[in-house]
């Protein structure tokens, strides 16, 4: 098994650990991805429109989609956020 090559800290140089931030979508957690733009609105939400808030929908194609993956610092707490090649 091949062992990843962590990228370092750009704050304090040490070994970053890999991870994810979940997303909350309706009632259960996905992963977070990076598309490409241009950024589609579909809309106000249903959240906003009852309680009159200002927020949108984004119209979003997880098929152009790219898994991001976040390295964090465990000494200093730096993240780093990428969205490798697939197959990387």
């Amino acid at each position: 098994m091949i062992t990843p090559i962590l990228p370092r800290c750009i704050d304090c140089q040490k070994e970053m650990e890999p991870g994810f931030i979940p997303d909350l979508q309706t009632t259960r957690h996905v992963p977070n991805i990076w598309h490409p733009a241009p950024c589609e609105k579909s809309g106000a939400s249903l959240t906003g429109l009852l309680f009159g808030l200002a927020s949108e929908h984004l119209r979003v194609d997880r098929e152009k989609g790219v898994a991001i993956v976040a390295f964090r610092c465990p000494d200093c707490g730096t993240i780093k956020l990428v969205a490798p090649a697939p197959g990387n």
